[in-house]
């Protein structure tokens, strides 16, 4: 019986853990879009981008405008709708160049 619980009290602390180390890493930080909230701390959002993508992203959209931020496969990735696309690939302020270079170099090559 004492080694069921202190598995369980291990168990726990390993999820506090993994639960307080992901609300640092998710702080909101100055000029960040919406993080869209999501309930699996680990998953994210992965279960429903993977389900039906065009749903998730419309129900996003719907609700947290043009421009917002989901966590999917372990990683915060920025969406942009078509209105914005424009201006954020012809900004002067920020160049997307090298992630372009390097997404374009690990398709084809």
């Amino acid at each position: 019986m004492n080694n069921i619980l202190n598995t369980l009290a291990v168990g726990f602390c390993i999820l506090a853990i993994f639960y307080i180390v992901n609300k640092l890493r998710n702080r909101k930080l100055v000029n960040e879009p919406p993080l869209v909230y999501y309930k699996y701390p680990i998953i994210g959002h992965t279960w429903d981008y993977c389900a039906d993508v065009d749903k998730f992203l419309l129900k996003c959209k719907q609700e947290y405008g043009e421009i917002f931020s989901i966590y999917v496969y372990g990683s915060i990735i920025t969406v942009v709708g078509k209105e914005l696309c424009y201006e954020v690939f012809n900004s002067r302020d920020v160049s997307f160049s090298a992630a372009f270079e390097e997404v374009v170099y690990r398709c084809f090559i």
